[in-house]
């Protein structure tokens, strides 16, 4: 897996993730198919509390654009596809609030 990280000036920290499967477009995890590649952001960088869902998101980039993880189903936030976390994004957005 490649993966490469950018910081910003407000200390926020972006990963770039690329799998064999993902080159493809043909990755399939946790509510999210069909993958060409993940984003995940930490909102604050160094500080506390370095928590999927909490300060850490994961994003999707698909052939049609980019998405937060796990929207594809219902299973978002610790949905049983979903686990620890890592859907989360979906859920803030469609909520607009943490209400977890």
């Amino acid at each position: 897996m490649g993966r490469s990280k950018l910081v910003l000036n407000d200390g926020s920290h972006i990963f770039f993730s690329v799998n064999a499967q993902q080159q493809s477009c043909s990755f399939n995890d946790g509510g999210s198919n069909n993958q060409c590649a993940e984003i995940l952001v930490d909102v604050n960088g160094e500080k506390g509390p370095n928590k999927i869902g909490r300060d850490f998101f994961y994003f999707v980039i698909k052939e049609n654009g980019l998405f937060p993880h796990s929207c594809d189903d219902e299973g978002y936030c610790n949905g049983p596809k979903s686990v620890g976390g890592i859907g989360c994004a979906c859920k803030v957005i469609r909520e607009n609030a943490m209400n977890y």
